[in-house]
């Protein structure tokens, strides 16, 4: 186990002692010798959860701010949600699939608990958002890199066969047999078969968080949310599937949307 596993473990046990500021150095210290360890955004994380612990709320905003900035970029198609799902199923656009998506997203609702825990509900509800429209969007990603992997898998098989038309024309009669005794999930734009496992189910979390039905129970889950007039709600359901649908979410106006739309329907 590497430098920084062990920082991080000293970290967690100042914490546990209630030694705040020292858990908070220790943790920089490990960020700093991370170097080519893995990591994952919860540990990046930790870190403004324990300078809030530790009274230091202006730090810790200004600590998820720098994430906010360093994953800022996402690689997104235009009209993401509706020219995905067509007759023939979830079509890829060939896309260079990247985890920012789902990275900001954890960061936002993290924010929403910080916002929580300083009882700023207003933000709290504005973080919420900004995290659930980022998290469908990292789905619809996750089923276009699937087909878009399908759609690479007879390229993939020849490499692997490195020519042996022997070889690849019994992969070929096995795929074939595959289809008729286990259907794919679906198929892509070329006609290839999607079968990732998780295909299913990321497909049933997609459709159920775009229904306005979903979207209003979620959101009045939080305070803030109870005190949106009908109107407001509505407005924001249709701007959350927007979002997802057709907003580059890469730059800002559909954040700025979201917090025009609240800020004017607070009862």
């Amino acid at each position: 186990m590497g430098q920084y596993r062990d920082l991080l473990k000293a970290a967690t046990a100042l914490k546990k002692s209630k030694k705040f500021d020292d858990a908070c150095k220790k943790l920089e210290e490990a960020y700093a010798h991370r170097h080519g360890e893995y990591w994952t955004i919860a540990e990046r994380l930790r870190l403004p959860a324990y300078l809030q612990i530790a009274g230091r709320s202006s730090e810790a905003l200004s600590e998820y701010y720098k994430l906010l900035d360093e994953f800022k970029y996402i690689n997104q198609p235009t009209q993401a949600l509706s020219n995905s799902c067509g007759d023939s199923g979830w079509e890829s656009f060939n896309i260079n699939f990247n985890f920012n998506a789902g990275n900001l997203s954890v960061i936002y609702e993290a924010m929403s608990v910080f916002f929580a825990k300083q009882s700023d509900y207003k933000n709290q509800l504005i973080s919420h958002i900004f995290s659930y429209v980022l998290m469908v969007t990292s789905k619809i990603f996750l089923i276009q890199n699937m087909h878009a992997m399908a759609d690479e898998y007879l390229e993939m098989m020849l490499m692997v066969t490195q020519g042996d038309t022997e070889l690849m024309g019994k992969h070929l009669k096995f795929e074939a047999e595959r289809n008729k005794t286990q259907p794919p999930h679906a198929y892509t734009k070329m006609g290839n078969p999607v079968r990732d496992v998780s295909y299913p189910h990321l497909k049933e979390f997609i459709e159920q968080r775009v229904r306005d039905d979903f979207i209003v129970n979620d959101l009045k889950a939080i305070p803030a949310g109870r005190l949106l007039s009908e109107a407001c709600m509505q407005e924001l359901c249709y701007a959350i599937v927007y979002s997802i649908d057709k907003e580059d979410l890469s730059k800002k106006d559909w954040m700025d949307k979201i917090h025009n739309i609240i800020h004017n329907g607070m009862l």
